[in-house]
């Protein structure tokens, strides 16, 4: 393997694409603490808030890891230093790599992917405590949000197992030149794409199934659907 230290790679795409969404993961979350202050008149944490700021806060981890070298315990990273997994070989052919880049790169990346899915899985539960406030008399679609939120933390989890536990030995994952046997990741990379597209329908179905039920009229009832399928978009 080759030095990375004069490759070409594409580490700043990579970096913009994270700065980007975790500036408007940001802003949506401005929006919402701003909304809650207006409408009860007072700020008050309650559970939705709660799996919001947690998974916020993971999300900032995982774009710390990904952006910042030693970042494992230097969360302000972010906001200080954009210097990093630069050093790691983010954006290069794995071809490429040294192998000890490959190994450093391993542990970071892995590192990143729990942080990851569980910020994931969190803003999602936010979105179904949401709808289960909204549905107190109605157990049937209580249910389905019982079984939605079921497959939204199953999920998450046994993924990012199938990645950090996908060798034999264990450490063969964040040690390339260990002897051993892995599994097929590129498979778990794609239950990962798909999990993600599943829950993203679900979360949209279920609130427009709560509007269809409702007693507004026809008109509004197309104009909050829209909107909502224009969000999921």
């Amino acid at each position: 393997m080759l030095e990375n230290t004069l490759l070409p790679y594409l580490y700043s795409p990579i970096q913009d694409t994270l700065i980007t969404g975790l500036f408007l993961s940001t802003i949506s979350l401005a929006i919402h603490l701003a909304v809650k202050r207006r409408t009860s008149l007072k700020f008050t944490v309650d559970d939705v808030t709660v799996c919001l700021l947690i998974s916020w806060g993971l999300s900032l981890g995982t774009q710390a890891v990904i952006l910042c070298e030693q970042t494992l315990y230097l969360y302000w990273c972010v906001l200080t230093s954009i210097d990093a997994l630069n050093h790691a070989g983010l954006g290069v052919h794995i071809a490429d790599l040294a192998l000890s880049t490959l190994n450093q790169y391993q542990k970071l990346y892995l590192s990143a992917i729990c942080l990851f899915m569980s910020s994931f899985c969190l803003a999602k539960v936010a979105q179904l405590l949401f709808l289960y406030r909204l549905t107190a008399n109605q157990s049937r679609f209580r249910a389905s949000i019982y079984f939605v939120a079921c497959v939204i933390i199953i999920g998450p989890i046994t993924t990012s197992s199938c990645l950090v536990f996908a060798c034999r030995p264990i450490s063969k994952s964040w040690n390339a030149a260990e002897n051993g046997q892995c599994l097929n990741c590129g498979a778990v990379y794609v239950a990962i794409a798909v999990l993600n597209i599943i829950s993203d329908l679900t979360l949209t179905m279920l609130p427009v199934s709560l509007v269809i039920s409702s007693q507004l009229a026809s008109a509004y009832k197309v104009r909050i659907i829209a909107m909502m399928l224009v969000f999921f978009i």
